[in-house]
């Protein structure tokens, strides 16, 4: 497994709440039951300040997925990966991370840099989060892969043009003058 893809499961175990030191262990030692356990997040039924600590005893333990999940299911990284594999505009991660980058709301988003789509969509997904940032995260998302329904929801230009300011406008026409 190369770096990138360590780092980013080390991303995704502190987006949920892992500390960075337990997250860079199990993403080095347990990289396969980390996504796994990752996947079965999503159906394990987990008061949020206790998923932290569930995840980690998860991972160490192995721990049977739960009922509603089939084993063999891909994680939702892989899933959505397959679907969309370099994004829809065949782009690099450099490129989404430069493109969420240009939106002043994104600058300190989790998800970015390194580019990880699963961990922006968390991200956007907290609750009291600006509403700008999350249409910029929408849109960012949605260039990545529109297929994918994303837990943060769909770009909506104007539900955004009515939360952007001047400069997220000035970037959203910019990536349209270069690409449409």
């Amino acid at each position: 497994m190369d770096d990138n893809s360590k780092q980013a499961i080390v991303n995704e175990l502190v987006a949920r709440g892992v500390n960075r030191e337990t997250a860079e262990k199990l993403a080095r030692e347990k990289p396969q039951e980390c996504r796994r356990q990752l996947a079965a997040l999503e159906f394990r039924a987990l008061v949020p300040r206790s998923q932290a600590a569930s995840l980690v005893v998860a991972i160490k333990q192995a721990w049977e997925v739960p009922a509603g999940m089939d084993a063999t299911t891909a994680s939702r990284q892989d899933r959505m990966t397959a679907s969309c594999p370099e994004g829809e505009l065949g782009g690099e991660a450099e490129c989404f991370e430069e493109l969420g980058l240009e939106f002043p709301s994104l600058r300190d988003a989790e998800g970015l840099r390194p580019w990880n789509p699963r961990v922006l969509d968390w991200w956007a997904s907290r609750p009291g989060r600006d509403a700008a940032a999350v249409h910029a995260a929408r849109f960012v998302l949605g260039c990545y892969c529109s297929a994918r329904t994303w837990s943060c929801g769909r770009f909506d230009l104007f539900e955004a043009e009515r939360a952007w300011d001047r400069e997220a406008r000035l970037v959203f026409l910019e990536w349209i003058r270069e690409y449409l």
